[in-house]
């Protein structure tokens, strides 16, 4: 999608050509190809400090590796045993300041390790932080990691918003974690945070900047589903991936945000470049009530036999399993394969050994490539989560610089879109004149706190005339978004419920469909809502949705069912029936 104004994103064939003509018609000051989250936070930092800048991406905002996390907000307590002292810092301050800004889907978690020994790994976390061989492994016991939680409690003492750590004995462990191995001796409980919907998360950064933006006189743009194909004469070359359209941009820096895609997009603008060196992590969504019940509400982080970390934790009313951590050298081949499902499925048997777990309980699997920087010669799991930027200077044939952004996680995507913004800047010969530190995203702003959520449902029951429930469902999916509640109480066929998903109701599809950048009916799917992640994505949820979208985006019968059969081939396995 396009926008240079605060308008409805409904994008007919039309409009979107007018909108291109627009585009290759003007020259930006920076091109951000890639609309992850550190793409949109870049976009964001530089339109808020007035820099026209075009962000593309080749298919829906946070569709690639954003799209598929372990949905964690999280300081990274294990990077302390790398000595990555900045980064826990950076990212135990973001986590905090995501507490406030995106209240709305950015939750506190409880998250508690078990210990099989109290002085187990001892040695070997020592030496591995001295950068010294640490010889065989032992998995790390009470005494290592309590006092990694102390470091990690500092740390994030700034914006602290959670308590601090606290350990258990045996007998407090088994009676939290019923389900717990016998063998387990003592746990450690601490807090970090989960985002309920990464995709929601990025979408509200691009349409709260175009909001701004068009208060403004300086052309900013985005554009879904748009490809680079690579040089004309100075120019950038770009394909619409809905009409086959080709079309040249001109943009006097480049920032490659592509993530695991970099060095494949580097290679379209002409340049050879080895920056990332990938690692996927495949996770399962799992209906499970037991495994639900025995987790207790916190996430259970801990080590398998082969020096890996695991994590499960409740979302919603499933479980998510997670993660693998494997070298990957093409982001588009990475799958969740069944060798993965068995090694997930093994170490949960060895944690919770009275909970049986089979396939049927997988509702939904899904696998990212993290963008870490290339590495050779060490365990993917030693390789920096920090980010950097890599910059190729102007050649000839290409007279714009291409920085690379390389790494970086959801928890620090401000903080990593700052400093490229600054990057920017200089190379611009511009200043900084806001920051975004305090800056509430999408619905987190004015979102209720504690207390005074039943205070603010209550406003908006006298003064839209909707039912209780109703309003706690949209402020839990949305936030404090005007827009959704006005267009439920637009009329009574808006409150009607969805035959296939009475807990949706007409209105709220309509508003997503006119107002969020839907191009394809796998986005509302997959990303406008969490649909597909609850395993809730049947062939009647998908018929539904699209015949409700199919006015709205002017699709016609013909394209109404190709949506419909692109949904059946993205979805992990078939759809439900």
């Amino acid at each position: 999608m396009y926008a240079f104004t605060n308008e409805s994103s409904k994008m007919t064939t039309q409009t979107r050509n007018a909108s291109i003509d627009d585009i290759a018609s003007t020259q930006f000051d920076v091109m951000i190809i890639g609309a992850g989250i550190n793409g949109v936070s870049t976009f964001r930092e530089l339109a808020l400090n007035g820099v026209s800048v075009l962000l593309i991406e080749r298919q829906d905002f946070c569709s690639g590796a954003s799209a598929a996390p372990s949905r964690l907000i999280h300081g990274g307590i294990k990077y302390l045993e790398n000595g990555e002292f900045r980064l826990v810092a950076e990212s135990t301050l973001e986590r905090n300041r995501l507490l406030h800004n995106a209240a709305h889907l950015v939750k506190p978690l409880p998250c508690t390790i078990p210990f099989y020994s109290w002085f187990g790994g001892l040695f070997s976390s020592a030496f591995k932080f001295l950068r010294l061989p640490a010889g065989r492994f032992k998995k790390r016991g009470a005494v290592v990691v309590t006092v990694g939680l102390l470091i990690y409690d500092w740390m994030g003492r700034k914006q602290r918003v959670m308590p601090t750590h606290k350990v258990h004995g045996a007998a407090k462990s088994h009676q939290l974690f019923t389900g717990l191995d016998r063998s387990v001796i003592a746990t450690a409980t601490y807090y970090d945070a989960l985002i309920t919907q990464p995709e929601r998360l990025c979408l509200e950064l691009v349409t709260d900047t175009l909001k701004d933006v068009a208060k403004t006189n300086h052309p900013c743009a985005v554009l879904s589903y748009t490809s680079v194909t690579g040089l004309d004469d100075g120019s950038v070359t770009l394909r619409d991936e809905t009409s086959g359209r080709e079309f040249a941009v001109d943009a006097g820096l480049v920032v490659n945000a592509a993530g695991p895609w970099i060095d494949k997009v580097n290679h379209v603008l002409g340049i050879d470049s080895h920056y990332i060196g990938g690692s996927k992590g495949s996770h399962l969504i799992l209906n499970h009530p037991e495994m639900l019940a025995c987790l207790n509400g916190h996430m259970l982080y801990f080590e398998t036999g082969d020096n890996r970390l695991c994590l499960a934790y409740p979302i919603g009313d499933k479980v998510l399993v997670g993660t693998t951590d494997i070298r990957v050298d093409d982001p588009d081949t990475a799958r969740c394969e069944e060798d993965e499902v068995d090694y997930l499925f093994t170490v949960m048997a060895e944690l919770l050994p009275g909970v049986q777990i089979t396939r049927e309980h997988i509702v939904y699997r899904y696998s990212g490539v993290r963008p870490l920087p290339f590495s050779d010669g060490i365990g993917i799991g030693k390789v920096s989560r920090d980010h950097s930027i890599e910059v190729d200077e102007p050649v000839e044939g290409r007279q714009f610089a291409v920085a690379s952004l390389v790494g970086g996680k959801w928890t620090t995507f401000r903080a990593f879109g700052e400093v490229a913004s600054d990057l920017v800047f200089k190379r611009l010969g511009r200043v900084r004149t806001r920051d975004t530190q305090g800056l509430a995203i999408g619905g987190g702003r004015d979102y209720p706190a504690g207390d005074n959520q039943h205070a603010f449902i209550q406003t908006q029951m006298a003064k839209y005339a909707l039912p209780e429930a109703l309003l706690i469902r949209v402020l839990e999916r949305y936030g404090c978004n005007p827009g959704v509640i006005e267009a439920l109480s637009a009329s009574e066929q808006a409150q009607q419920p969805l035959a296939a998903l009475p807990d949706y109701r007409l209105g709220e599809i309509h508003y997503i469909c006119k107002h969020e950048q839907i191009t394809h009916l796998d986005d509302l799917i997959f990303r406008r809502t969490t649909l597909a992640l609850e395993g809730r994505a049947t062939m009647a949820t998908v018929s539904e949705l699209a015949h409700i979208a199919a006015p709205i985006l002017g699709w016609d019968a013909q394209q109404t069912t190709a949506e419909i059969e692109r949904c059946q081939v993205r979805l992990p396995d078939s759809i439900p029936a």
